[in-house]
């Protein structure tokens, strides 16, 4: 009976609300906790997709940026091959070496750092050497060397497998043929080495394993750069290596298929050193196909950086919120209602966010391939004559090589006139390369102004005349009407001329009959303060612009048909911008553009230099 007076407490309507109130929170804040941690989970599960999407991407366009600059590399030794003074054999005169150092300067400064430029003759030998403080090394038999037997055996271009040079720097060396293009003779061999500490750095992180970074293995497996850099020129499939590894055989299989196989991929692992996110991607080269692998690390923990901080402050507010309630229950379990509520709200807004980006990656994939089937479209026109002309040059070289007279001095025309045809497409290729490559630039920041102070008529005019002599259209005709004042800008001068042929050859296009007409003025501030900007126009009277394109005249890809990529007016605008000024476009006879096609003029604006 002595439990009675205690069975009547329980009794209590009050005791039992507040035993009913504290079962009520203690489920409430259950079922919170549980909404929360499957909140929490479904937004590191849909961040990490996001983040595994978007380095996938970054992985690839890191490949083909990789792929574009080696090729880069190709081409500037191709273009020095084809110097009068190499082909004629001419290695080591003065007007040979002057010509390897600017091609050593140019490589260094406009695409990688590289150890030396040299020649080798048709034995060889190393007749040629840049920078000069290894000149020493002139007269080393290079046969025996791998990329050189390469070469000889192919007379392609050839990129080699990662090894230390001879001043133990870790470099993949680069060789391209000279062939004599009169006679077809082997005159020798141009060869570079990029160091690949310094390539690989120019894309990102390759020694803070903290953050991420990229890692590169040449076709071999060997490491071309790593973090730690000790692992540098070591075989990845090796005990050492695998070691360090411990033995991990997520990474192992991630490894083997992209660097054996080529086959891309990702994967999650932990080798010891935390867990990460890797994802791998071939780099290919030509004929050689697969040359390296290229691999992106980064830590999971930074992929989930973005909402740990709130979450840490949702949890710090619970345990208040719990400590609270042992003083008023019932309005902690309002308050709670009302906390979950809010979370929830969150939940749904990060939710709808994330659904948004998702949408704008679709919308964004979408522009890409348009963009890919313009570029296709784009790179096919000049392909198409230069394989077919080639072909048709070779035949005829077979043809006229035993003829002789009248019939080989025409059959040389013919091969001059194809010749031409193929250069004027290969130059197409090479415009289209570089627009995309400064569309990168512009997006990523990194486009670089060399700025100097010159006349700006003089700039124009030179421009006008160059595309003067290409104009084929007898009906159209450029004229150039120059400002009276003095013209000093201070602007990149490469840019600048970039700019003003890319507005010139719109106008050109689109003209079929009638002027373009480029002309200056100066504007001075109100107050007639020193200072002010040049207005430069080019107005044309061809079609005009379409009303449905002139919203998104200036953005990526703005264009009706597959007649160019819709770059140019992109990258012009940012070259502007870059330098501090404006550009915009109007149709001439603004509302009767459909009526009477009066054409357009497109304006941009440059600051004044005061010449004093």
């Amino acid at each position: 009976m002595a439990s009675l007076p205690f069975l009547t407490h329980l009794g209590n309507p009050l005791l039992s609300s507040i035993i009913i109130s504290i079962l009520i929170f203690s489920l409430a804040f259950g079922l919170y906790f549980f909404s929360r941690g499957s909140a929490e989970d479904g937004i590191r599960e849909l961040l990490f997709e996001q983040q595994k999407q978007e380095q996938i991407e970054n992985t690839k366009s890191l490949s083909n940026r990789i792929e574009s600059d080696l090729d880069r590399v190709v081409m500037r030794l191709e273009l020095l091959a084809r110097e009068p003074a190499l082909q004629k054999g001419e290695l080591t005169s003065q007007e040979t070496s002057t010509l390897l150092k600017q091609a050593d300067t140019h490589i260094n400064s406009r695409i990688t750092p590289i150890d030396t430029l040299g020649l080798l003759n048709s034995s060889n030998i190393l007749v040629n050497i840049s920078p000069d403080e290894f000149r020493s090394y002139i007269g080393l038999n290079r046969s025996q060397t791998g990329y050189v037997e390469e070469v000889n055996k192919s007379w392609q271009p050839y990129i080699s497998s990662g090894f230390a040079g001879a001043l133990g720097r870790y470099i993949i060396a680069i060789g391209v043929p000279i062939t004599n293009l009169e006679t077809g003779s082997h005159v020798g061999i141009i060869a570079t080495a990029p160091l690949t500490a310094k390539f690989f750095e120019r894309y990102g992180n390759i020694l803070n394993v903290n953050a991420q970074f990229i890692v590169a293995l040449d076709r071999d497996g060997k490491y071309l750069t790593a973090a730690p850099p000790e692992l540098v020129g070591k075989d990845f499939f090796g005990e050492e290596v695998q070691n360090f590894m411990n033995e991990n055989p997520d990474v192992y299989r991630l490894y083997e298929n992209a660097v054996r196989s080529g086959e891309p991929g990702s994967a999650v692992f932990d080798a010891g050193f935390g867990e990460r996110f890797a994802t791998a991607y071939p780099v290919v080269y030509g004929p050689q196909g697969q040359i390296m692998t290229v691999i992106l690390s980064t830590p999971t923990a930074a992929i989930y950086s973005e909402i740990e901080n709130a979450l840490f402050v949702q949890k710090l507010q619970t345990i208040i919120i719990l400590i609270a309630a042992t003083s008023a229950i019932s309005a902690l379990i309002f308050f709670i209602l009302r906390r979950n509520a809010a979370l929830e709200r969150k939940v749904e807004e990060r939710t709808s966010e994330l659904r948004i980006a998702n949408e704008e990656l679709r919308v964004h994939d979408k522009v890409q391939k348009e963009f890919i089937n313009i570029a296709a479209h784009e790179l096919r026109t000049p392909i198409v004559p230069i394989l077919n002309l080639s072909e048709l040059l070779y035949s005829k070289v077979l043809l006229y090589s035993n003829v002789k007279g009248q019939q080989q001095e025409q059959g040389q025309e013919e091969q001059r006139e194809m010749l031409e045809v193929i250069l004027r497409n290969a130059n197409r290729l090479l415009q289209l390369t570089e627009d995309i490559l400064d569309v990168t630039r512009i997006e990523s920041h990194t486009l670089k102004l060399r700025k100097e102070r010159f006349n700006l008529n003089d700039a124009l005019l030179d421009v006008i005349e160059d595309d003067r002599k290409q104009i084929t259209n007898a009906n159209v005709k450029v004229i150039y009407e120059p400002g009276n004042s003095v013209t000093v800008i201070e602007a990149d001068r490469r840019r600048l001329t970039q700019v003003i042929s890319n507005l010139l050859n719109n106008a050109i296009k689109f003209t079929k009959e009638g002027t373009v007409t480029v002309t200056t003025t100066v504007k001075r501030k109100d107050d007639g303060d020193a200072g002010g900007e040049f207005v430069v126009a080019v107005k044309d009277t061809g079609t005009g612009i379409d009303h449905e394109l002139m919203p998104r005249l200036f953005t990526k890809f703005a264009t009706k048909s597959y007649q160019g990529t819709g770059l140019g007016l992109f990258i012009s605008k940012s070259i502007i911008e870059a330098h501090g000024g404006k550009m915009w476009a109007e149709n001439n006879n603004d509302g009767d553009y459909d009526m009477k096609h009066k054409g357009a003029t497109f304006y941009f604006t440059l600051p004044v230099v005061d010449t004093n």
